[in-house]
């Protein structure tokens, strides 16, 4: 089952687009990966199981205070 993250989410958690530097436009979590749709349209999906899946799946789940930079996507 996908599970669509909220916008207002992706900004707390400093989730931006590496091309404009803005908050991507949508994350979904959807078997074992990650879907992330950028300003542009363009969709990058990576397998929970990769590093920079597990790191942004961590990100989504962490609380606000353990959160120091930004991740690019």
């Amino acid at each position: 089952m996908a599970q669509k993250v909220a916008q207002d989410v992706i900004n707390e958690k400093l989730i931006f687009d590496a091309n404009t530097g803005k908050p991507v436009k949508e994350i979904v979590l959807e078997n074992g990966n990650i879907r992330v749709v950028k300003e542009s349209g363009e969709t990058v999906e990576m397998p929970l199981n990769t590093i920079r899946g597990k790191y942004i799946k961590m990100r989504l789940e962490a609380g606000l205070s353990e959160i120091t930079e930004p991740i690019y996507v």
